[in-house]
Protein backbone atom coordinates (compact mmCIF):
# COMPACT_ATOMS: atom_id res chain seq x y z
CA UNK A 1 0.00 0.00 0.00
CA UNK A 2 1.15 3.53 -0.80
CA UNK A 3 -0.24 6.58 0.99
CA UNK A 4 -1.64 9.13 -1.45
CA UNK A 5 0.22 11.88 0.42
CA UNK A 6 3.49 10.24 -0.73
CA UNK A 7 2.60 10.57 -4.42
CA UNK A 8 2.91 13.28 -7.06
CA UNK A 9 1.23 13.48 -10.45
CA UNK A 10 3.32 11.47 -12.90
CA UNK A 11 4.51 8.89 -10.36
CA UNK A 12 4.44 5.29 -11.61
CA UNK A 13 2.74 2.61 -9.48
CA UNK A 14 0.66 -0.53 -9.91
CA UNK A 15 -2.82 -1.19 -8.63
CA UNK A 16 -4.16 -4.41 -7.18
CA UNK A 17 -6.82 -4.36 -9.89
CA UNK A 18 -4.43 -4.40 -12.84
CA UNK A 19 -0.94 -5.07 -11.49
CA UNK A 20 0.73 -3.36 -14.46
CA UNK A 21 2.54 0.01 -14.38
CA UNK A 22 0.32 3.08 -14.53
CA UNK A 23 1.02 6.74 -13.84
CA UNK A 24 -0.82 9.01 -11.42
CA UNK A 25 -2.98 11.66 -13.11
CA UNK A 26 -4.90 13.01 -10.10
CA UNK A 27 -4.61 12.65 -6.33
CA UNK A 28 -7.41 12.81 -3.78
CA UNK A 29 -7.64 11.88 -0.14
CA UNK A 30 -7.33 8.08 -0.10
CA UNK A 31 -7.75 7.67 -3.87
CA UNK A 32 -5.90 8.35 -7.13
CA UNK A 33 -6.67 8.32 -10.82
CA UNK A 34 -4.23 6.28 -12.89
CA UNK A 35 -3.61 6.06 -16.62
CA UNK A 36 -1.32 4.13 -18.96
CA UNK A 37 0.05 4.52 -22.47
CA UNK A 38 -2.42 3.41 -25.11
CA UNK A 39 -5.45 3.79 -22.85
CA UNK A 40 -8.36 5.05 -24.92
CA UNK A 41 -10.95 5.03 -22.15
CA UNK A 42 -11.50 6.53 -18.76
CA UNK A 43 -8.78 6.80 -16.15
CA UNK A 44 -8.39 3.98 -13.65
CA UNK A 45 -9.67 4.83 -10.14
CA UNK A 46 -7.70 3.19 -7.36
CA UNK A 47 -8.03 3.29 -3.59
CA UNK A 48 -4.95 3.91 -1.47
CA UNK A 49 -4.99 0.37 -0.10
CA UNK A 50 -4.81 -1.08 -3.65
CA UNK A 51 -1.71 0.89 -4.70
CA UNK A 52 1.55 -1.03 -4.92
CA UNK A 53 5.03 0.40 -5.48
CA UNK A 54 7.28 -0.60 -8.36
CA UNK A 55 10.53 -1.94 -6.85
CA UNK A 56 13.66 -0.06 -7.86
CA UNK A 57 15.79 -2.57 -9.74
CA UNK A 58 18.77 -2.11 -12.05
CA UNK A 59 16.42 -2.74 -15.00
CA UNK A 60 14.03 0.03 -13.89
CA UNK A 61 16.98 2.40 -13.34
CA UNK A 62 18.35 1.67 -16.82
CA UNK A 63 14.87 2.24 -18.28
CA UNK A 64 14.85 5.81 -16.91
CA UNK A 65 18.35 6.59 -18.14
CA UNK A 66 20.67 5.64 -15.28
CA UNK A 67 23.98 3.91 -15.87
CA UNK A 68 24.15 1.02 -13.40
CA UNK A 69 27.27 -0.85 -12.31
CA UNK A 70 27.69 -3.24 -9.36
CA UNK A 71 27.43 -0.71 -6.55
CA UNK A 72 26.33 2.58 -8.09
CA UNK A 73 23.71 4.08 -10.37
CA UNK A 74 24.13 7.53 -11.84
CA UNK A 75 22.64 9.84 -14.43
CA UNK A 76 23.71 13.18 -15.87
CA UNK A 77 20.77 15.46 -15.17
CA UNK A 78 21.56 18.76 -16.88
CA UNK A 79 23.57 20.41 -19.62
CA UNK A 80 26.37 21.25 -17.16
CA UNK A 81 27.17 17.58 -16.63
CA UNK A 82 25.89 17.43 -13.03
CA UNK A 83 25.47 13.85 -11.88
CA UNK A 84 22.76 12.43 -9.64
CA UNK A 85 24.05 9.26 -7.97
CA UNK A 86 22.67 6.33 -5.98
CA UNK A 87 24.63 3.73 -4.04
CA UNK A 88 23.46 0.13 -3.78
CA UNK A 89 22.53 -0.91 -0.25
CA UNK A 90 21.59 -4.60 -0.24
CA UNK A 91 18.65 -4.99 -2.63
CA UNK A 92 17.84 -1.29 -2.56
CA UNK A 93 19.55 2.00 -3.38
CA UNK A 94 20.42 5.03 -1.30
CA UNK A 95 20.79 8.64 -2.33
CA UNK A 96 24.30 10.02 -1.93
CA UNK A 97 22.81 13.46 -1.25
CA UNK A 98 20.59 12.78 1.76
CA UNK A 99 21.57 9.22 2.73
CA UNK A 100 17.93 8.28 2.16
CA UNK A 101 16.96 4.76 1.17
CA UNK A 102 15.07 4.67 -2.12
CA UNK A 103 13.45 1.26 -2.62
CA UNK A 104 10.70 2.21 -5.11
CA UNK A 105 10.32 4.03 -8.42
CA UNK A 106 7.84 6.64 -7.10
CA UNK A 107 10.21 7.42 -4.21
CA UNK A 108 13.06 7.98 -6.66
CA UNK A 109 10.86 10.08 -8.94
CA UNK A 110 9.97 12.38 -6.02
CA UNK A 111 13.50 12.58 -4.59
CA UNK A 112 15.03 13.18 -8.01
CA UNK A 113 12.55 15.93 -8.83
CA UNK A 114 13.09 17.74 -5.53
CA UNK A 115 16.88 17.40 -5.89
CA UNK A 116 17.21 18.39 -9.56
CA UNK A 117 13.91 20.08 -10.51
CA UNK A 118 13.75 17.61 -13.42
CA UNK A 119 11.25 14.81 -14.08
CA UNK A 120 12.34 11.24 -14.79
CA UNK A 121 10.84 9.55 -17.85
CA UNK A 122 9.76 5.92 -17.40
CA UNK A 123 8.38 3.77 -20.21
CA UNK A 124 7.20 0.31 -19.04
Amino acid sequence: MIKTKDLRRGNWVTSGKGDFPMYVTAIFEGEVYLNFEGNEGDVWESKEEDLKPIPLTPEVLENIGFFVDNNKAHIVYNEFGNIYQLNRVGESFQSTYLATEIPYLHTLQNHYYFSTNTELTYKP
